[in-house]
């Protein structure tokens, strides 16, 4: 009926108006990360690569790359390494047949080293080993060391945060 084709034709103009705002919001959120324009254009269109090659969730991907990145300013993986590193993490998770809940959890706990600088035993044991069940054997392995010497570096303070999730993207890809 013309009556359903009306409503349809509103939902539409709807949907594609709450799409653009979201799309403003992003790209807004990107070039204060970014610190321009352009690059906040191309961490859109990598990240669009890297939904559609992976078949991720678009929105939850977005957020979780703009903390990591936002996380990942003043380290060593600042700008194209964070991409790297989170492409590496999210590919890894899939091929591991980690949940939508469990790979941000695992970002998470990822961003909160990233941030403090250092592993901590909250996020390397708790957050980090919960979300994903082999995390230590894949840092260790990522590292070049046994679990027992991993445990020796974590306790010792000897593992920078940037260093480690390098390591962890490594052993996952």
């Amino acid at each position: 009926t013309i009556g359903g084709i009306i409503s349809a034709l509103k939902n539409f103009a709807t949907e594609a108006v709450h799409l653009a705002a979201k799309m403003q919001d992003l790209n807004l959120a990107f070039r204060a990360i970014e610190g321009s324009a352009s690059a906040a254009n191309n961490t859109v269109a990598f990240l669009f690569a890297t939904v559609q090659r992976l078949g991720l969730d678009f929105e939850k991907t977005v957020g979780d790359f703009k903390n990591f990145t936002a996380a990942a300013k003043g380290t060593a993986l600042e700008g194209e390494n964070s991409r790297r590193v989170f492409e590496g993490l999210a590919a890894g998770a899939r091929t591991m047949g980690l949940s939508g809940q469990q790979t941000h959890s695992v970002l998470i706990a990822l961003e909160q080293m990233l941030s403090k600088g250092k592993v901590t035993a909250e996020e390397y044991r708790r957050q980090l080993a919960n979300a994903l069940p082999s995390a230590i054997n894949l840092f260790a392995s990522g590292l070049g060391v046994t679990t027992q010497a991993l445990e020796q570096m974590n306790k010792s303070g000897l593992i920078p945060a940037d260093a480690a999730v390098v390591a962890l993207a490594n052993a996952m890809e």
